[in-house]
């Protein structure tokens, strides 16, 4: 019985081969499946990276990144553009297109003062350079550094 059925699907297989296309229709159908695939996956990923989506781990990601990012800033002597332009990148590695409007990211810079053991002039400083006369990002800011985020 086991040779039969053995039989059956070399025969079955070899009819496959030697049909015009048969191999080429079940390769394609392959890479379409995959590519497929691939776009639902890196389509899902970005979703799943971005606070705007409403994803609280990804925003909790990222505010994380940005303490991380803040903290290790104010340990050294940076300046105030280099500050931003890091801060532009870690956005960028979660998909956020425009991290000023991004409340995480003025949380996670008070996060990040506070962890460095910054100064609340330091903070201060930092807050006024960053967040300009916006009152909400500068509360924003000041909520991180105390912890009350």
């Amino acid at each position: 019985m086991k040779t039969r059925i053995e039989g059956s699907f070399v025969a079955l297989a070899m009819a496959c081969v030697v049909a015009s296309g048969c191999s080429f229709y079940y390769s394609s159908r392959s890479i379409s499946d995959s590519v497929s695939a691939s776009g639902k996956s890196i389509s899902e990923s970005s979703e799943s990276s971005s606070p705007s989506s409403g994803n609280q781990h990804a925003a909790s990601l990222y505010q994380e990144d940005v303490r991380d990012f803040t903290a290790a800033y104010a340990s050294g002597d940076g300046d105030v553009e280099g500050f931003q332009r890091g801060l532009a990148a870690v956005a960028r590695r979660h998909g956020i297109t425009d991290w000023q409007a991004t409340p995480a990211t003025w949380i996670g810079i008070g996060e990040g003062l506070r962890r460095a053991a910054a100064s609340s002039e330091r903070a201060t400083a930092l807050g006024d350079a960053l967040a300009g006369g916006d009152v909400e990002r500068r509360r924003e800011i000041q909520r991180g550094y105390d912890g009350q985020a």
